[in-house]
């Protein structure tokens, strides 16, 4: 389960409001995709606290989930990258 805690609208793009976020996951195969929120876009910058690991994680331009500890290591909606 996912919710966004807070969101700061930045301008539209494509018919869609583009907004950084701050959002709140149990797990990291939680995080959602950028574009997973009806009539938004998240921006890069967006950050996600997953709970259940006590974990933070920041928005690439590319849409990439990027951990915040210390191995860095990429994301992609849950997925590892790399």
């Amino acid at each position: 389960m996912r919710t966004i805690i807070s969101e700061t609208f930045l301008r539209y793009e494509n018919g869609k409001a583009l907004v950084r976020a701050e959002i709140a996951a149990d797990t990291a195969a939680d995080l959602p995709a950028a574009d997973a929120f009806p009539g938004s876009l998240l921006s890069m910058g967006s950050i996600a606290w997953v709970i259940a690991a006590g974990e933070f994680y920041a928005l690439t331009s590319s849409g990439r989930w990027v951990y915040q500890g210390h191995d860095s290591s990429l994301f992609e909606g849950g997925e590892q990258n790399g």
